[in-house]
């Protein structure tokens, strides 16, 4: 008889423990996990924006590249390097662009530099005159946005 007595309890015990998942979306095992679909969106607009400053590069398109250009941002290019307004910087891509016309670009390296609000990209653009530059480049979240801060062609 006191078997039966425990294994009821024992059975009650589990019905009652099974029951409060029912009642409860997150069961209280769960309650602690951290919601990861923020980050994984973040993630995937980063890279995408990633894609358009790339291809930006190598479709030689000046107005394309400076959309991600921060309000002020530091530019090397041959003969130029400087800290310029987003037209004015967009103003010397142009004009870099026309002297050396893309003919590649890839990346050979990119990642997170500091936080994980910056990422950094480092790259091989050759013109269609042979020229080769290396290329850096640096994004970071400046007012809730994505945002080229460098970009070097050395």
């Amino acid at each position: 008889m006191k078997n039966r007595i425990t294994i009821l309890l024992i059975a009650s015990g589990i019905l009652i423990f099974c029951q409060s998942f029912a009642f409860n979306d997150n069961p209280p095992a769960l309650n602690n996990i951290v919601d990861v679909t923020g980050i994984s969106d973040s993630l995937n607009q980063q890279q995408n924006i990633d894609k358009s400053i790339q291809q930006a590069i190598l479709s030689g398109n000046a107005e394309a590249l400076a959309s991600y250009f921060y309000s002020t941002i530091d530019l090397t290019i041959p003969e130029v390097q400087g800290s310029y307004s987003k037209a004015q910087a967009e103003f010397l891509m142009k004009n870099f662009f026309s002297k050396h016309p893309a003919k590649s670009f890839s990346i050979i390296n990119e990642g997170i530099s500091g936080s994980e609000k910056s990422r950094f990209a480092i790259g091989t653009y050759t013109s269609t005159k042979g020229d080769s530059f290396r290329v850096y480049y640096l994004t970071k979240e400046m007012s809730g946005k994505n945002q080229l801060t460098i970009l070097k062609f050395e």
